[in-house]
């Protein structure tokens, strides 16, 4: 077996994993993130190599490495042109990732000697954050330091006077922030964009939507397009036929958009929710709930303060109302819940959105778990089939509406399955603990490996290893296939750098397993985690093994081998037998590419011996 071929290594990124993108339903496009946000408008010819690398990164949009790398080098800590650019460009990255916590901690690090000039760039960066995390009361601790001061240029005055106006609406304190709008536009006249939208906002939350409407009317930008849709809503002067309608082409265009921060996918579908709830025309907006639900999480911030806010008990309310605007169609008896689920489980499977909504409402209802359970395993298939699997961990589990998610082993096979395939590990995870009994067809060994390799990608190494050495112990003899299946998941733990782990089952496995070709193939993966882990020695002895099963270690996987034993002697500084080893090599090399690779080989030896040796001499 070839470790490398393997489609089962999956290097797990230190937070959590990213949740796959949202496939949205009734005309809406898929929102998507795969564009790379624009941090600059061009590149600063003052900005180092290094920064230009992490900004090339930013542009490929391998945005987690270019934080890693932002937030653990970067240039030495001195208050020069280098090291600010440097902060700049992490702060600029987590606001466009929305990591305002991450934010708000990185500017509360500059060094207390620091220019004061500095400190009030990062204080401004932090106001931001506590802002966008509605704490207003923290922000205007910075805010009333700097506007004191009277040390400032009037721009800088401007900004944070207009983010103490911010700070007061993330506080929902709407008369002071009325008071303070009145007084900046009185002192600068200001018609500037984003003073016009912040004025909207408070227009709009004092319930002055002409005023609003009429603020915006000239601009074009996105945030404007919509607070301009839901300010004409709130008037009247739109139907509601339209306001959906001109808020679903800005939804579409939203994947297109370099700063995202600007206009948020949930904010878009507020506002469609909004108007489908304000008119007769729409059916309950089910699905716009669910993707709005989906796109939120848990976080709301002081951006969205303006909008409409929806939870989980408005997606139950709208469930509701759809299925009794459903028994009256149907002309079926109020009440009679069974009578509703013969009807629903009639319906074909193309109305998969239709049956999820139904069966929502019914679940709302049981007591009896065996009712309950089947109605779970309708409920999630109607999920699985209209690509709203997302919505489950806000509907089940502990102090959720539908309480424990259990499953029958089919169902939970094709949710895990499902997750798995949308990059949700952690719902995959979590299903795989849901079930109450195993899939047809499967039996305990393939569920425990199924489980296993699971719990692993998703995080939880214990509980995958603690399945899998279950799995192994059940057989006294593993066979050729048997032994392929257990070593994926095995790879999977060395991937994610569980070496000690995987070494306690790779040692299960090799005295288990019957193929002669299998023990010498899993003393080189045993050598590997040995070699991780910095046990050269242990290493060493068990390339050499693998090496030797075959043709005294000199076909293409023995000499493989033995340069990696190799290696190991010569990090346990043993150098005289890594020299031995290398100079077998060198005399069966057969092309000059390898001759030289082995030559350079044996000359770092030379100079790792003559530092030791230089050592010993000082010593």
């Amino acid at each position: 077996m070839n470790k490398h071929n393997s489609q089962s290594g999956v290097v797990l990124p230190v937070s959590q994993f990213i949740v796959a993108i949202i496939l949205l339903l009734v005309g809406l496009p898929s929102y998507s993130q795969s564009s790379s946000p624009q941090l600059y408008d061009n590149d600063d010819p003052s900005f180092s190599p290094e920064l230009l690398s992490v900004r090339t990164l930013v542009k490929a949009n391998v945005l987690d490495l270019a934080q890693l790398i932002l937030e653990t080098e970067g240039p030495p800590g001195l208050p020069n042109k280098a090291w600010l650019n440097w902060e700049r460009q992490l702060w600029k990255l987590y606001q466009v990732r929305g990591n305002w916590q991450g934010l708000y901690q990185r500017t509360r690090q500059i060094p207390p000697a620091f220019p004061k000039k500095i400190h009030k760039e990062a204080d401004t960066q932090a106001i931001y954050a506590l802002v966008e995390l509605n704490d207003g009361k923290k922000a205007r601790v910075l805010l009333r330091k700097h506007l004191s001061s009277g040390n400032l240029l009037e721009l800088e005055r401007r900004r944070f006077r207009k983010l103490l106006i911010e700070s007061y609406l993330a506080d929902d304190l709407l008369t002071e922030a009325g008071v303070a709008m009145k007084n900046y536009q009185s002192d600068f006249d200001s018609a500037e964009e984003d003073w016009l939208l912040l004025s909207a906002k408070i227009y709009l939350k004092h319930n002055y939507p002409n005023s609003a409407a009429n603020l915006l009317s000239t601009i074009t930008i996105p945030a404007a397009r919509l607070l301009r849709i839901f300010s004409r809503l709130k008037n009247q002067s739109i139907d509601q036929a339209r306001a959906v309608s001109e808020a679903k082409q800005l939804f579409a265009e939203l994947q297109f958009l370099s700063d995202r921060s600007a206009v948020k996918a949930h904010q878009v579908l507020a506002v469609i929710i909004y108007a489908k709830h304000s008119s007769d025309l729409f059916p309950p907006a089910v699905d716009e709930l669910e993707q709005y639900l989906i796109e939120i999480g848990d976080e709301i911030s002081e951006s969205d303060n303006v909008y409409p806010q929806y939870n989980i008990a408005d997606l139950l309310a709208a469930y509701k109302e759809t299925a009794l605007a459903e028994v009256i169609q149907a002309k079926l008896l109020n009440g009679d819940n069974l009578g509703l689920l013969d009807y629903v489980i009639q319906l074909p499977a193309k109305e998969a959105a239709r049956k999820k909504t139904l069966y929502g409402y019914l679940l709302q209802s049981p007591k009896d778990q065996f009712v309950r359970q089947q109605l779970n395993n309708l409920f999630v298939t109607s999920l699985i089939q209209s690509d709203r699997i997302d919505i489950i961990p806000q509907l089940y589990g502990a102090h959720k509406p539908f309480g424990k998610l259990a499953l029958s082993g089919d169902v939970g096979l094709e949710l895990s399955n499902a997750a798995l395939a949308m990059g949700n590990i952690r719902l995959a995870a979590e299903v795989n603990q849901a079930l109450t009994e195993l899939p047809q067809g499967m039996d305990r060994a393939d569920w425990l490996l199924h489980t296993a390799r699971i719990s692993i990608i998703a995080g939880d190494y214990d509980k995958g290893a603690n399945d899998l050495m279950l799995w192994i112990e059940e057989s006294e003899k593993l066979e050729p296939e048997q032994t392929d299946r257990v070593l994926q998941p095995i790879f999977d733990l060395q991937t994610a750098n569980q070496h000690e782990l995987a070494l306690k089952l790779l040692h299960a496995v090799n005295t288990r397993s019957s193929s002669a070709r299998h023990r010498r193939e899993i003393a080189y993966w045993i050598a590997e985690s040995y070699q991780a882990t910095r046990q050269y020695i242990k290493a060493a002895n068990y390339f050499l093994f693998s090496a030797l099963q075959k043709k005294n270690g000199f076909d293409q996987w023995g000499e493989s081998a033995r340069y990696r034993a190799a290696e190991s002697l010569l990090s346990a500084n043993l150098i005289s037998d890594s020299r031995a080893l290398f100079k077998d090599l060198l005399a069966r090399a057969s092309t000059a590419s390898r001759k030289t690779q082995l030559k350079q080989k044996l000359q770092q030896l030379w100079l790792h011996e003559s530092s030791l040796n230089s050592i010993e001499s000082v010593q």
